[in-house]
């Protein structure tokens, strides 16, 4: 079981409040409805009285990346990867890229114990990449380029690299 948060959700230029709260970690952190540790988010809609219904059904292969899922989506091909120009800027090969050689990152896990019979063990709950078979590895910044301030580079030079 898992839950998808995302970061931090924008404030509606309408309203100047966030339109989808509950996706906004950060919002649920200063609200308190989101769990400091992700890792003990287990549990926690039962807690607070909200009824649980786990989907029992089947996916079908498409839904699950199998047969039939992306690469035959009607148009993709009108936006290449990676893009020529972005925004107003013609050139997109000379801005500064992140390249597919960092380690991959995990959170650490939690030591259980197990007693049963007089008789301690661990019990291993893995390493917290949920996929062995995923060593793509992470993309971090290339070496030798310079990059801007990812939160405030509206008005930031191009650097090369």
């Amino acid at each position: 079981n898992w839950f998808f948060w995302t970061w931090k959700i924008g404030e509606s230029l309408e309203t100047g409040k966030v339109r989808a709260p509950f996706w906004s970690y950060k919002l649920g952190l200063e609200h308190g409805w989101s769990p400091t540790d992700p890792r003990e988010a287990s549990g926690k809609c039962a807690q607070i009285g909200v009824p649980i219904a786990p989907f029992t059904g089947t996916l079908q292969s498409w839904q699950a990346g199998g047969d039939g899922a992306g690469g035959n989506v009607v148009g993709l091909d009108a936006y290449p990867w990676p893009p020529a120009a972005i925004g107003g800027f013609a050139d997109a090969s000379t801005l500064p890229r992140y390249t597919p050689t960092g380690p991959i990152i995990t959170m650490p896990v939690k030591t259980y114990t197990a007693t049963a019979q007089g008789s301690t063990s661990t019990i291993n709950v893995g390493d917290g990449w949920t996929n062995d078979a995923d060593t793509t590895l992470m993309a971090v910044p290339a070496a030798g380029c310079d990059y801007p301030n990812q939160w405030d580079a509206l008005t930031a030079a191009v650097p090369t690299c």
